[in-house]
């Protein structure tokens, strides 16, 4: 074999292409050369333990059940073992880099066998070299008291999910959290899931975790364990979930004294995502900068009105950096009394303090109970203000929102300011009303202006219509590429698929037209 095929990156790279467990068992039964690393690729992540367990004496170990069905279980009475029994374990255990628990995994062993593997020698670990732990907790399962003994030196993703209530592992989940700091202070990923009655993690772990860079928590969070995140000079990464939480939001309810607090610098922080009520993710953006972030996602279950909203959009302004941000994505759930059809209207006041992000490039705006009402000098402004723009959405789920015809709304005229402005738009969602729309065949529409990358546009909500031909007409000469008009679910025979088929039908002739060489 050649010299330069026996480097050991040239191995992994060709070996994890490999997705057979038979062709990588034989690669290392056949080839020396390739005997170990097909060895640590088979072993990197094992389905459960058992694997591991076979390697152990039988008399260590049997079967209960028949079938399927069937789990591995701890001999009564067990023996003493020396190192003799663990030598075949060892050299394989050492191989595996990341384990995944999960409801199925359970069946494979007993508690009582996997309490045994992880006590049995306290001073080595079962699985020295792991760097990856996912671990989804079950009620059938108690492997959760014993699930830090996993955590070593070499540690750096840890992903932990508790979805039952009043459960032993709700209660055991957070205190592995605390055992992070010393048996695993260099972990970079932090996944926590918890449960309705979890706990809120306590002052003084997030802190000594200082390699951090992405963490993603679904608890109750103190005020000090929030500022603690601000000290992780790696975090970049940062996703808070308060929405399973309401009677425990801590930063919620202490909204006025984040306000007053000192503010807390996440520099190295480039995405964050908060999942919670508006007034809480206020009182969060009220007391923080982000020099660094590109990228912001606000998302809440609901809605009492629309003034968090505007809040929420004027600290975005106030806390990024204007040259930075370039994603932006909010999303706002149906009202906070169902009982209620109450419309709130966001206008084009509350979105004008992002018209300072000139290196924007997706906008989103989802809302259930917020109609958006933006004229044509509105988009206008937001259109030359966004120059890089690539996505904009603004979709509302409110029933009939052109029922008033004294709401101002955009027209034709203002996507043509999209189509002259943003010339790299690809994907467009808004409402438009074209009632009165005309085509002249002396004015060419916007100006002669045209977006080639836009190819499809959705419609959440369609207004009263004008003529189809001349709709299509006027989307064709400023978005040339557009094919494609979608609709919400239950609107596929609205008049705007007739528009569609317009649009179709014009670019076949432009084609054909382009190809003889006639002018269109």
């Amino acid at each position: 074999m050649h010299q330069a095929l026996l480097i050991p990156e040239l191995f992994r790279l060709i070996l994890i292409k490999i997705r057979s467990k038979q062709s990588l068992l034989t690669l290392a039964l056949a080839c020396r050369a390739l005997h170990e690393h097909a060895l640590d690729t088979l072993w990197t992540c094992p389905e459960d333990l058992s694997d591991l367990v076979k390697l152990l004496p039988s008399d260590l170990w049997r079967y209960s059940g028949i079938g399927p069905g069937r789990i591995m279980e701890l001999k009564s009475p067990t023996r003493p073992t020396g190192p003799q029994d663990w030598e075949r374990f060892d050299f394989y255990a050492r191989r595996v880099r990341k384990l995944e628990f999960s409801p199925e995994f359970s069946l494979a062993l007993s508690n009582d066998l996997f309490h045994w593997l992880t006590s049995s020698r306290p001073s080595q670990l079962l699985l020295p070299n792991l760097s990856d732990i996912c671990w989804v907790a079950s009620d059938s399962s108690e492997y959760h008291d014993s699930l830090y003994v996993l955590f070593g030196p070499r540690l750096i993703a840890l992903r932990l999910e508790v979805w039952e209530a009043e459960s032993a592992a709700s209660q055991t989940a957070p205190f592995a959290l605390l055992q992070l700091p010393q048996c695993s202070p260099d972990i970079e990923t932090l996944r926590f899931l918890g449960p309705h009655d979890c706990e809120a993690l306590p002052a003084g772990v997030l802190a000594s975790l200082k390699k951090l860079r992405a963490v993603n928590l679904c608890l109750p969070l103190t005020l000090d364990a929030f500022a603690e995140l601000s000290t992780l000079r790696a975090l970049s990464q940062l996703e808070i979930n308060l929405s399973f939480f309401d009677d425990k939001v801590l930063i919620a309810s202490q909204a006025v004294g984040l306000r007053t607090a000192q503010t807390l610098a996440f520099d190295a922080l480039k995405k964050l995502v908060l999942i919670m009520p508006m007034t809480a993710a206020s009182a969060i953006l009220s007391r923080c900068r982000f020099p660094q972030l590109g990228q912001i996602v606000l998302r809440t279950r609901s809605a009492s009105n629309v003034e968090p909203l505007h809040s929420v959009l004027q600290l975005i302004c106030q806390c990024c950096n204007h040259a930075v941000l370039h994603d932006i994505h909010i999303d706002i759930g149906k009202s906070a009394n169902p009982d209620e059809h109450v419309i709130y209207t966001l206008t084009a006041a509350s979105l004008r303090p992002l018209c300072h992000f000139h290196h924007l490039r997706t906008f989103k705006l989802v809302t259930a109970q917020v109609f958006i009402v933006l004229d044509d000098e509105a988009v206008k402004e937001m259109s030359m203000s966004w120059p890089l723009l690539e996505c904009l959405q603004l979709m509302t789920a409110v029933e009939d929102p052109w029922a008033t015809p004294t709401q101002t709304a955009t027209t034709l005229d203002g996507l043509a300011h999209l189509a002259r402005y943003c010339p790299s738009l690809q994907e467009l969602a808004i409402d438009v009303d074209t009632a009165g729309a005309t085509v002249s065949a002396r004015v060419k529409p916007g100006g002669g202006f045209c977006n080639y990358a836009l190819r499809r546009i959705t419609i959440p909500r369609f207004p009263m219509l004008s003529d189809c031909a001349e709709i299509g007409a006027f989307l064709h000469a400023i978005f040339p590429n557009l094919r494609q008009i979608a609709v919400p679910p239950g609107f596929e025979n609205s008049p705007w698929k007739a528009v569609e088929v317009v649009l179709r039908g014009i670019w076949i002739v432009s084609q054909w037209e382009k190809s003889t060489g006639l002018r269109a």
